[in-house]
């Protein structure tokens, strides 16, 4: 079951960081796509990070080497 929280801010200045998804109690970033714990996540969102590389499959850069 998900639940959706709504929490008010009591500032109107902008902020930077970044937006984590809930799964499992972990947070992936939506970013880097990686899974961090509570702690983590909150100390990754200061971080600079990028979006993994696509390839056309998840072992093609793999297979790209090996070859």
């Amino acid at each position: 079951m998900k639940r959706a929280v709504i929490c008010a801010r009591t500032s109107t200045a902008d902020q930077r960081g970044k937006v984590f998804r809930v799964e499992q109690g972990m947070r992936r970033c939506m970013v880097c796509e990686e899974l961090f714990t509570r702690q983590a996540a909150a100390e990754h969102a200061t971080l600079a990070c990028w979006p993994r590389k696509q390839f056309g499959s998840q072992y093609g850069s793999e297979a790209q080497t090996n070859n």
